[in-house]
């Protein structure tokens, strides 16, 4: 399916000014604009719609990461609540899927990187250890590892006492290589280190809280609780959670640029952190929010776009464009929408993608306007 989302704008006042205030890090790192040859390209044109892949099931997580180093660009990888783990591709013949792992509980997010060493991301898959979210018992992560002809294997990395809801990759200590960080209903986060003797703690840090998302942020990792506090950890503080933001109601979804802060939650709120201790309302549903994005995913606005997606089933856009931010409903898609990622997907098309999932089973893809059009793609069908 391809279409064009109609647009719904909501001009609204905010502090644009955080979107001037600090440079990006790699967390938001997007390829050089390229921008169409329309030279009247803008902000207003629709953005292309995709789906990439229908999975029959709920889906609860999906990242972007280069799964596949033989091929172009980067893939998407989802989990649902049936346990199976998905490649989602895009190649000369569109797009496809294959499964790369079927877990008897249900997996809840998903996040990947090079975790080894060598060319290519693992993936790191979170949620029960056996049964539903819902129904109790001991929380799993597991690791899923490509060997050299194309296989992929799985260990159990760790075990929680209750579900897992929460994962991400980053660089904990600045030597270069990468941890993994998990996050749940046993209201303790951990700090994964690989060694010569495979995964080890390198540290537990309590939370007041059960955690629902993690990302990189300024130097460690910032968790989302669902007391209604955002808090933030790191080596370089002992690892000591440090309240950053308190909100009135749970929080489910962040994104970072790694000195910003978008965060979704329970009541509907979109709200932005900035490096300099400001904060900005940007979005606000009648329903829970389950995405959170901080990325260049409009190259001929200003600065960098947040995205969200929730219950409502709406993936919302905002752009910031001559001292005003613009909210823009780019797709409805009638049921819940669960996870919200960012990231280039060159075998498709030039740009940052958005790519959310949901109870419908689909995996979509977004990409804005202003990125240079794909040879025989026809935007306008």
């Amino acid at each position: 399916m391809r279409a064009l989302a109609p647009r719904l704008s909501a001009v609204f006042s905010v502090a644009c000014a955080l979107w001037l205030a600090s440079a990006c890090t790699e967390q938001a790192v997007a390829p050089e604009p390229v921008v169409s040859g329309e030279p009247s390209a803008s902000i207003d044109d629709p953005w292309l719609i995709e789906t990439a892949a229908e999975l029959g099931e709920k889906l609860g997580g999906v990242a972007v990461s280069d799964l596949l180093p033989d091929t172009l660009g980067n893939e998407i990888v989802a989990v649902g609540e049936s346990g199976r783990v998905t490649l989602v591709r895009y190649d000369d013949s569109g797009w496809s899927h294959e499964m790369l792992a079927d877990f008897d509980g249900e997996m809840i997010q998903v996040a990947a990187g090079e975790l080894n060493g060598r060319l290519g991301s693992e993936v790191v898959a979170v949620g029960m250890a056996v049964g539903g979210e819902d129904d109790g018992g001991d929380g799993l992560a597991h690791l899923l590892t490509r060997a050299m002809d194309g296989t992929w294997s799985t260990v159990e990395l760790h075990r929680s006492s209750a579900l897992i809801h929460a994962v991400c990759v980053f660089d904990a200590d600045g030597d270069g290589a990468q941890e993994i960080a998990l996050a749940g209903f046993a209201k303790q986060l951990v700090v994964l280190s690989s060694g010569a003797d495979g995964w080890n703690v390198m540290a537990e840090v309590p939370l007041a809280a059960a955690g629902k998302n993690l990302v990189p942020h300024s130097g460690g990792v910032a968790v989302a609780l669902t007391d209604g506090t955002v808090v933030h950890t790191s080596a370089a503080n002992d690892w000591k959670a440090e309240v950053i933001d308190r909100g009135s109601a749970g929080r489910a979804r962040l994104g970072s640029d790694g000195e910003r802060l978008v965060i979704a939650s329970d009541d509907g709120s979109l709200v932005m952190l900035g490096a300099n201790g400001s904060r900005a309302d940007l979005h606000r549903s009648g329903q829970k929010l389950r995405g959170a994005v901080l990325h260049n995913l409009v190259p001929i606005s200003s600065g960098l776009e947040a995205a969200t997606v929730g219950y409502d089933g709406r993936v919302i856009a905002i752009t910031f464009d001559d001292g005003k931010a613009t909210e823009q409903v780019i797709h409805s898609e009638g049921e819940a929408l669960h996870h919200l990622a960012a990231g280039t997907l060159a075998s498709r098309g030039d740009g940052v993608w958005l790519v959310t999932v949901g109870y419908s089973g689909r995996v979509l893809v977004a990409r804005g306007p202003g990125w240079a059009q794909d040879a025989g793609v026809d935007p306008t069908k």
